[in-house]
């Protein structure tokens, strides 16, 4: 798929299915711009309870951090912005996830539904959590790194995401 903004910048996105996974590729081009920009993904899933859901990121060396993130509404620190009825968490620096993140959770018939995204970190600047109690939602998103604009090249984003259900 291929899409030129009002701006000038030509968004190209190609999704590939797989059996439980599917991969999203974007990319942002111009012709006519010059100057450097960043891409964002934006997935939103439907999560019942989403304050109940488990969030699970890696390290560069293989190590696992789960945390529900209920458990999260703690004191807000400069990563964190409470919100009434939903909150933001930006996972950037040490805290960014290495490749891959995970979110799992109950679903509404009682099975257990895990997403995991995996990702090359180089291209990615941060990840973000965005978390809606009314919707019942959960956006993880991820920011790449800025690039410069060329008619050929620019800032690109390739997530897999794969979706398991038990």
């Amino acid at each position: 798929m291929e899409t030129t903004l009002g701006d000038g910048v030509i968004v190209t996105r190609r999704v590939e299915l797989a059996g439980p996974s599917f991969k999203v590729a974007s990319k942002y081009t111009s012709r006519t711009l010059s100057g450097k920009r960043a891409i964002r993904t934006h997935p939103v899933f439907t999560v019942p309870r989403p304050q109940d859901a488990c969030l699970t990121t890696w390290t560069a060396d293989g190590t696992a951090k789960s945390e529900v993130l209920g458990g999260l509404r703690g004191p807000a620190e400069d990563w964190q912005i409470w919100l009434r009825d939903a909150w933001e968490v930006f996972l950037q620096d040490a805290r960014k996830p290495q490749g891959r993140w995970q979110l799992s959770y109950q679903t509404a018939d009682r099975r257990q539904c895990v997403i995991t995204n995996t990702f090359d970190p180089a291209d990615i600047a941060f990840c973000y959590l965005h978390l809606s109690l009314p919707n019942q939602h959960i956006t993880l998103e991820q920011w790449s790194t800025a690039k410069e604009l060329t008619p050929t090249d620019g800032p690109s984003i390739s997530n897999t995401y794969t979706i398991d259900v038990k």
